[in-house]
């Protein structure tokens, strides 16, 4: 009839069960192995908002003897906005306890200057479940018990742990403890866009201990952390061990990171992603970087830069300039390098054989089954002191491939010796006689050099290459498909012969060597010789032999 229709018609309400804040039964709480989505808000009014605190917490039912209680009794569900200041507590090893996720985010944990006194830390992760800890900064915090400096997850709880956009600054201490844990056999960590800062490396600490393999670190930063950093497959006492989850290592930056060992996984067994990171200004003494014991058939190395590390000392560590060191219980298995860079790498060591490889080393040591392949990687400007190989010096019982690579200004210094100890190999060197066995089985496979750049390389003998081993293999040998040779020099000249190419291996074709690839500003230097172990050459006669060995 066109009459008004009463006024509490015209604006219908909204159904209730499309109202989160309005139904208790859409509370975060009853879908524990989601991760709360930090966009919700609950009450404005919550002791844990958008709030401050300074030196103590607030007196409330929720507080229990200087510990939040986050359960169901509580009622807290989110801690977000807040500032927490040189909160105070001796009494507790955490001053939160979770027995539930809860919303956490946008939070500062901060003391106004470092002090090594030990008091709370900030979590106790006690439940089963994820938990999403979002854009917060914990910032020179030192906490007691043994247990992790900041957050704790003992091996009762599979925790999930995620970590976004999380700043970690100048926590912890030189002692043993993490500024993480989660110690059950399938827990799991994730940091996204998280940093990692130590600005007096003599304090610094672990980042990570996790008790599985199931760790995920992407676009992260890291500077001058502890030994151990990421400590996977952690030895938890009175526990059974983890082999549990892949570990994700992609695009993120480590720097300085200088006491030792940054990543260790002891018994990886899923094929880890290693992927699109930066390692530089590095100097590792007596150390890896990097540790792998592993089962898998294959372990990949990709488009990671590797820049300014430096290794030294004399403890038999086995790894190269850059500290890679990837071990199989396999008896065959392939360690891949795919466009991968090393710049300015030095390895100082001076006892053999950890004195070789000035960016990779491999097999001096009882395990040399692994093959070796690089695809489309650069090494420039790095250098050994004391042994060969400056760019990489490997010994495989199988194959070693090198294709499309850059070899460019590396260095295999000879300081003076002439007794075939030093600077073999400008750029590579490779040992294709793993055992001192007169068995031929005991010859590399095969090794392939294909389409590579070398140039502006220098060593004593080998200027480019150097293929070590024993005169009687029959390992297949190709160095051709138009690698481009440039410019390599000897350190000095050599006092009787020196060459671009030199191999100890005379199951070689030579001509083909010469003839299939280019080479530039040879000035005196030979393109391609055998030589005996001193580096010296082979009379002529035996240098192209006219008749098969067989």
């Amino acid at each position: 009839l066109g009459n008004p229709l009463p006024e509490a018609t015209e604006t219908p309400t909204e159904s209730p069960t499309q109202s989160a804040t309005e139904s208790p039964t859409q509370s975060p709480t009853e879908s524990p192995s989601q991760s709360p989505m930090a966009s919700a808000t609950f009450d404005p009014t919550s002791l844990f908002i958008n709030k401050n605190y300074t030196t103590s917490l607030p007196t409330d039912p929720c507080v229990s003897n200087n510990q939040i209680q986050i359960n169901s009794n509580t009622n807290i569900r989110q801690i977000s906005g807040c500032t927490f200041t040189d909160i105070h507590i001796t009494n507790r090893n955490y001053y939160m306890q979770a027995t539930q996720p809860i919303l956490f985010y946008d939070n500062i944990f901060q003391n106004t200057i470092y002090e090594e006194t030990e008091r709370a830390g900030i979590m106790w992760a006690n439940f089963n479940g994820a938990i999403t800890i979002r854009n917060c900064k914990f910032i020179q915090l030192v906490t007691k018990g043994n247990d992790a400096h900041i957050f704790n997850s003992n091996y009762n709880n599979r925790i999930e742990y995620t970590f976004d956009n999380c700043e970690f600054i100048d926590c912890g201490k030189n002692n043993h403890k993490a500024l993480i844990n989660a110690l059950n056999n399938e827990a799991s960590i994730n940091f996204v866009d998280c940093k990692f800062i130590f600005n007096d490396i003599t304090k610094s600490c672990r980042v990570i201990d996790l008790k599985s393999y199931s760790a995920t670190f992407e676009r992260c930063y890291f500077t001058q952390c502890g030994e151990n950093s990421i400590y996977l497959g952690y030895p938890d006492t009175g526990t059974a061990e983890s082999t549990y989850g892949t570990f994700t290592f992609k695009n993120n930056n480590v720097n300085k990171c200088n006491k030792g060992l940054f990543i260790r996984a002891d018994k990886l067994r899923s094929q880890p992603i290693i992927e699109g990171n930066t390692f530089e200004d590095i100097t590792l003494s007596n150390s890896h970087m990097i540790s792998i014991i592993h089962d898998q058939n294959e372990i990949i190395f990709t488009n990671n830069t590797f820049s300014h590390i430096t290794s030294g000392g004399n403890e038999n560590i086995e790894s190269g300039g850059v500290g890679i060191s990837v071990i199989s219980t396999n008896s065959i298995y392939t360690i891949k390098f795919n466009q991968c860079h090393f710049t300015s790498n030095m390895n100082n060591h001076e006892t053999s054989p950890n004195n070789h490889g000035g960016c990779i080393q491999y097999g001096f040591s009882s395990n040399f089954s692994a093959n070796i392949e690089m695809t489309e990687c650069e090494f420039i400007g790095n250098t050994v002191k004391g042994g060969h190989g400056g760019a990489i010096a490997i010994r495989s019982i199988n194959s070693v491939s090198i294709n499309r690579c850059i070899f460019d200004t590396n260095t295999a210094n000879h300081e003076g010796q002439t007794d075939g100890s030093k600077g073999f190999g400008g750029a590579i060197y490779i040992s294709a006689s793993p055992s001192s066995s007169d068995t031929i089985n005991e010859c590399i496979k095969s090794i392939t050099i294909s389409g590579c750049t070398i140039r502006n390389n220098k060593g004593y003998q080998g200027y480019g290459i150097y293929i070590e081993g024993d005169q009687k293999c029959q390992s297949s040998i190709l160095i051709n498909g138009q690698n481009i040779f440039d410019n390599n020099q000897g350190t000095v000249t050599h006092p009787i012969q020196g060459s671009v190419i030199a191999s100890e291996v005379i199951n070689i074709n030579k001509l083909d060597v010469e003839e299939s690839n280019e080479y530039n500003n040879l000035g005196t230097t030979n393109k391609f010789i055998f030589v005996d172990v001193l580096g010296n050459p082979l009379p002529e006669a035996t240098e192209t032999p006219t008749e098969s060995p067989t």
